[in-house]
Parts: structure tokens; sequence; C-alpha cells
């Protein structure tokens, strides 16, 4: 990322909820280099200090400060913007679009303020937006008392991934199925291609890609379920035909020391990804980075991977997954350079392209460059329902009026953070809202990881064969939409001969699977 350039100034927002009252009104008070919002009563006070990465970017950092005698939770700040459709993301916090407003809640001990006190993170507490924005009214409703009573109590998951109330309707055995090649995904659909819009199957019929996106596979949170009986659990069960390998480029990824793991971990996944006739994306993992800073490593590492897949066409290619700070004009010329070298090998595989501010600028593409000249590219969006909602979707549709082909290779149920409040409604429309438009979509993260966006409960201890019990709420709402809206769970109609060789292609050594 490039040197950031600090601008301080203050935004502090005060009100109360007084028993049995509605939130009071916010008086705005003018200071000098900040802008205050305060209640009457001043017992609360939340502080937004700004700090612009660039023209494109633009955090705000928040500090909730409890004045009162006794603490105070569950509290809630509903900002109005004068541009709404620059937010991006949220981190520490849930953060969520209603209503032309934004609308933050805490979350984790950020809930609970204690008497007396300031609740901030450095670094890892504030929300983000593609560019200055100025914030003209707040309101603050809160709780008196230190147990919190928000979302992660439940009756599925544990820790970070419970959620009160809410069950897998599937039962799970954990078993696996024998199928024949011809009744695997690939088996049924083969080669895939895009025709104008949608990906399409060998016969030329709409396909959708529902996928489960491993962790970042450097890291323990990624590798533990790389295995192929656990890609097996989740083609047979869970209504999962794709699998993503997240391989990081940074963060002590691929060009910071882990190039041979993750090599490993690629070709062990794609070969038993290929062998269960499923369909694997190969993700450059790019993270809140210009991808034009490892552009030659980028080109190394397609070229490898092309020549080694080019008689496989269950492959997919994700040359950058969340570039932020870096306009679709920058990103264009990169992916031109990328896509060349692919297809110098490969002249037929889907590609996709990631787009700016963490893949969600996808309506930027045609109004700033436009698309490349190739008919099996597709540009990215991704959301996490607890931030995103209909503003977002108004720029895929914004896109897809453009003629601009969208793919979501990566969302959430909960906030941006990865680890804030779920909101699987919302994530209701966007699938909703996907499966109208015939867009492919694929859900963070394969993991127990001790946080909401994982799909299995921090408790599970195994690494396949999972059963209810095992799954986080984003699990267990993966199995119950997958399943109910077309995800198939294959039935084998003829047993396939112990030992026989299910793939019809050249096998590999390789590996799967990270993460929000």
């Amino acid at each position: 990322m490039k040197q950031k350039v600090r601008k301080v100034w203050a935004c502090i927002l005060v009100f109360a909820l007084m028993a049995g009252l509605g939130p009071w009104p916010a008086e705005e008070v003018i200071a000098e280099n900040s802008k205050s919002f305060s209640s009457d009563n001043g017992e609360v006070e939340i502080t937004l200090t700004e700090s612009k990465v660039n023209e494109y970017w633009c955090e705000y950092y928040l500090a909730v400060t409890n004045h009162s005698n006794q603490s105070i939770r569950d509290w809630q700040l509903t900002l109005s913007v004068n541009d709404i459709s620059k937010y991006r993301k949220s981190f520490g916090c849930q953060a969520t679009v209603k209503n032309d407003k934004l609308v933050v809640k805490g979350q984790g001990n950020g809930k609970v303020v204690a008497a007396g006190s300031t609740y901030k993170v450095n670094d890892d507490f504030k929300i983000c937006f593609g560019g200055e924005v100025s914030f003209t009214g707040a309101e603050i409703t809160y709780e008196y008392g230190s147990q919190s009573t928000g979302g992660n109590e439940g009756s599925v998951g544990s820790g970070a991934t419970y959620m009160e109330g809410y069950q897998c309707n599937y039962t799970l055995t954990g078993q696996t199925k024998d199928l024949l090649y011809e009744d695997t995904p690939y088996g049924k659909h083969g080669a895939l291609h895009v025709d104008g819009l949608q990906v399409k199957d060998k016969y030329n019929q709409p396909f959708t890609l529902r996928g489960a996106s491993t962790h970042g596979m450097h890291w323990g949170d990624g590798e533990t379920f790389l295995n192929k009986t656990a890609f097996q659990n989740l083609r047979d069960e869970w209504g999962v035909n794709m699998v993503r390998l997240v391989s990081y480029v940074t963060q002590g990824g691929y060009t910071q020391g882990s190039k041979d793991k993750l090599d490993k971990h690629i070709q062990e996944g794609v070969s038993n990804l290929t062998d269960l006739g499923m369909y694997a994306i190969i993700d450059w993992h790019v993270h809140a980075e210009n991808p034009n800073d490892t552009k030659s490593q980028a080109i190394e590492f397609f070229d490898m991977y092309s020549k080694m897949y080019k008689d496989q066409s269950n492959i997919i290619y994700e040359i950058c997954n969340e570039p932020t700070g870096t306009p679709w004009n920058q990103i264009r010329p990169y992916a031109v350079d990328v896509v060349n070298t692919i297809r110098a090998n490969d002249p037929d595989a889907i590609i996709v392209v990631g787009t700016n501010n963490w893949s969600q600028d996808v309506d930027e593409v045609a109004t700033n460059g436009g698309k490349l000249d190739d008919p099996n590219v597709m540009y990215t969006i991704h959301f996490y329902s607890g931030s995103h909602g209909e503003s977002f979707r108004n720029k895929v549709r914004t896109a897809l009026n453009a003629g601009t082909p969208v793919f979501c290779t990566e969302f959430g149920v909960c906030d941006a953070s990865g680890n804030g409040g779920f909101d699987l409604e919302e994530a209701d429309r966007w699938i909703d809202f996907f499966e109208e438009n015939g867009i492919s979509y694929c859900c963070w993260s394969l993991s127990k990881k001790n946080e909401s966006a994982s799909m299995l409960s921090p408790e599970c201890n195994k690494v396949n064969g999972f059963t209810n019990a095992d799954l986080g709420a984003t699990g267990a709402w993966l199995i119950n939409t997958y399943r109910s809206r077309g995800g198939e769970t294959p039935t084998p109609s003829v047993s396939a001969a112990p030992g026989a060789s299910a793939v019809p292609m050249p096998m590999y050594l390789w590996a799967v699977c990270w993460l929000s």
C-alpha cells in the first residue's frame, strides 16, 4: 500500500436513550479541525477520526466513550452521510446501509462500554469509504447494563460462529457417495464458457457455480480442511460444486516466504477437486493492495499454472482478489498482461478480474476503460451482507446493464470485517438477486477460525466427515441456501468401481484452501 497521507479531524457524536424514550436528536457542534454531534444529556460520545489514504479511499476510526456512571450495552450509531454510495466496509464493528443511512453497531467486546471508559481498537475499529465523505446527522441508541443481548449466543455453532435460533434444515451424515464421473458436477456440465453475461455449460445451458472459499492456505485456519474427503463432503451434502483455493500474495503469502507451501496446496487441491468432478478457482489473493505492485510475480504464477492445467477445463483463474485504492483504468493494464499470459497457454478458461475497493466497484469497468477484449473474462463483485445492501446491488445492475459479466468470487453473511453481526435476510436478498441474474457465487470461508464468517464451529475437532454439530451459522446458512436454491446433492446411478480413476485427464500433485 502507498504511504498514507493523514488528515485528522474528529467527529464526536453524543446521544442518549432514556427509559421508554426514543433517540434524542443530535445537535451539531463545530470545533476547530473537527465536526461533532452531541446529545442533550451528553452521556455517550462517539468520535470518528479521519485517515485519508488517497482520493479513492478514506477511513474513519471510531472511539465510543461512556460518560455515565453505569455500563452501557448494544449501542447503535445511525449516520446520515452526504454520499452513502461511497461506503465500502467496516472493521471491528457491524455497519449496514439501511434507508440511505449507515447503521453502525458494536460487536464482540465492543458491544459493552464500562462507566467512565472509552472503547477503541487501534487500526481495527473503523468504517471505510471510497473517498472523503461528510456526516450530516446522527442518532445514537443504547441500553444500560453489562451483558449484551446481541447475536453470538444461539442454537448453531459456538463462539463467534453462534447464532441464536438458527439451524441447518438438513441432516448431515458426514458420509461420502461413490459416484461415476458422469454424475459429478463436471461430469454433467463439462467445460464452461461465458455467453454474454452468463456462465454456460458444455450444452450451452446457463449454469450457476455455487462455491466455498478456503481461508488463506498458508495459515492453519486455511490448511486444516484441504483434504479430498472434506471437499467430497461439500459436494455430496452441502450443495457445493466449486472450491476457491486462496493463495495470499502478501501477509506472509506467496511473495513473502510461503511459495512452496502454497504451490503444494494449490496442486493437491486441484487434483482432489478434479478427481471429484468439481470446479476449482485458483485465486491470486491480492488483499487491499494495488495488483501492479506484484505484477511480475502474478505473470510468473499464472504462466506456470496455465501451462500446468492447459488440458483441464474445470479450472477458473482469479487474477486479483480485492484491489483497493486502484481505479479500473489502473487495474485494466495489469489484467491485459496477465490475461495474455494465460491465453498463451490456455485459450478458453474463464478468467475473473477483481475491481477497485475490495471488488465492489464493478460498475466502474464500463465507464473507466472498458472490458477486456476477451469474451471469457468476468469481473468481480464481493459483498458481506452485514455491511453491503441495495446500493451495492445497484452497482451490479449498472454493470450488467452496461454489458459487464459479473462473478461473485467471495461473499459473507456477516459484516465486512468477517467477524461481525450476521444479516441472513440481506444475504438471502443477495442470493435471490444472483439467481435471478445468473450470477455465480462463492462463500467465505471453509474454516473453524473463531469468527462469524467461518463455516465450521471453533469446537469442530474433525478435518472432514462433518455433521450438524460441527457447523457454525455461516455453514448452516450455506447448506440451507445452496441445497434449497438448486445446489445439487448427487445421487449415484451406479457405484464406481473401487480404485477406478474418475478423471479422464492427467493428474498432478496439488492442494487447497484460507480467509475476511
